[in-house]
Protein backbone atom coordinates (compact mmCIF):
# COMPACT_ATOMS: atom_id res chain seq x y z
CA UNK A 1 0.00 0.00 0.00
CA UNK A 2 1.38 3.42 -0.96
CA UNK A 3 1.93 6.01 1.73
CA UNK A 4 -0.06 9.22 1.30
CA UNK A 5 2.20 12.13 0.32
CA UNK A 6 1.85 15.02 2.74
CA UNK A 7 3.61 18.32 2.17
CA UNK A 8 4.31 20.05 5.44
CA UNK A 9 4.69 23.69 6.27
CA UNK A 10 7.90 25.16 7.63
CA UNK A 11 7.56 25.81 11.36
CA UNK A 12 9.50 29.10 10.95
CA UNK A 13 7.91 30.76 7.88
CA UNK A 14 4.78 28.62 7.28
CA UNK A 15 5.69 28.07 3.59
CA UNK A 16 5.07 24.62 2.08
CA UNK A 17 8.33 22.65 2.16
CA UNK A 18 9.81 20.48 -0.58
CA UNK A 19 10.25 16.76 -0.05
CA UNK A 20 13.51 15.13 -1.05
CA UNK A 21 15.37 11.90 -0.50
CA UNK A 22 18.49 12.44 1.60
CA UNK A 23 21.63 11.85 -0.52
CA UNK A 24 19.35 10.84 -3.44
CA UNK A 25 19.69 7.10 -2.69
CA UNK A 26 19.21 6.70 1.06
CA UNK A 27 15.48 6.07 0.96
CA UNK A 28 14.98 8.62 3.76
CA UNK A 29 12.45 11.29 2.73
CA UNK A 30 13.05 14.65 4.43
CA UNK A 31 11.24 18.00 4.36
CA UNK A 32 13.26 21.01 3.21
CA UNK A 33 12.48 24.70 3.47
CA UNK A 34 14.47 26.79 0.97
CA UNK A 35 15.06 29.48 3.60
CA UNK A 36 15.32 27.55 6.86
CA UNK A 37 16.85 24.18 5.97
CA UNK A 38 15.86 20.56 6.53
CA UNK A 39 13.39 19.28 9.10
CA UNK A 40 13.41 15.63 10.16
CA UNK A 41 10.54 13.56 11.47
CA UNK A 42 10.89 11.08 14.32
CA UNK A 43 13.38 8.35 13.46
CA UNK A 44 14.75 9.97 10.30
CA UNK A 45 18.04 11.09 11.87
CA UNK A 46 18.61 7.51 13.09
CA UNK A 47 17.92 6.15 9.58
CA UNK A 48 20.29 8.73 8.02
CA UNK A 49 23.05 7.79 10.47
CA UNK A 50 22.53 4.11 9.72
CA UNK A 51 22.66 4.82 5.97
CA UNK A 52 25.90 6.77 6.34
CA UNK A 53 27.49 4.14 8.57
CA UNK A 54 26.50 1.07 6.57
CA UNK A 55 26.58 1.76 2.88
CA UNK A 56 26.22 5.51 2.48
CA UNK A 57 29.62 6.20 0.90
CA UNK A 58 29.21 3.51 -1.76
CA UNK A 59 25.64 4.46 -2.60
CA UNK A 60 26.52 8.16 -2.52
CA UNK A 61 29.28 7.54 -5.06
CA UNK A 62 26.76 5.79 -7.30
CA UNK A 63 24.39 8.75 -6.93
CA UNK A 64 27.17 11.17 -7.92
CA UNK A 65 27.91 9.09 -11.02
CA UNK A 66 24.22 9.08 -11.93
CA UNK A 67 24.03 12.85 -11.49
CA UNK A 68 27.03 13.34 -13.79
CA UNK A 69 25.49 11.06 -16.41
CA UNK A 70 22.14 12.87 -16.16
CA UNK A 71 23.91 16.20 -16.76
CA UNK A 72 25.71 14.74 -19.81
CA UNK A 73 22.38 13.61 -21.25
CA UNK A 74 20.84 17.03 -20.62
CA UNK A 75 23.78 18.70 -22.38
CA UNK A 76 23.36 16.44 -25.42
CA UNK A 77 19.64 17.21 -25.63
CA UNK A 78 20.11 20.98 -25.38
CA UNK A 79 19.78 22.73 -28.71
CA UNK A 80 22.91 24.51 -29.89
CA UNK A 81 23.02 28.23 -29.15
CA UNK A 82 21.98 30.47 -32.04
CA UNK A 83 24.81 31.90 -34.09
CA UNK A 84 26.15 35.19 -32.81
CA UNK A 85 24.75 38.15 -34.71
CA UNK A 86 27.11 40.96 -35.57
CA UNK A 87 26.76 43.65 -32.92
CA UNK A 88 25.73 47.04 -34.27
CA UNK A 89 28.66 49.28 -35.11
CA UNK A 90 29.08 52.26 -32.80
CA UNK A 91 28.01 55.56 -34.29
CA UNK A 92 31.35 57.17 -33.49
CA UNK A 93 33.13 54.55 -35.62
CA UNK A 94 30.85 55.19 -38.58
CA UNK A 95 31.41 58.95 -38.25
CA UNK A 96 35.17 58.47 -38.06
CA UNK A 97 35.14 56.38 -41.22
CA UNK A 98 33.10 59.07 -43.01
CA UNK A 99 35.62 61.73 -41.97
CA UNK A 100 38.57 59.66 -43.14
CA UNK A 101 37.16 59.04 -46.65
Amino acid sequence: MLEEVRYRRCPDCDEVMDRMIFARVSGVMIDVCRRHGAFLDTGELKRIRRFLAEDGPRRHAVARELAVEEERLRERRRPPPPPMAQPPRPLWLELLELLLR
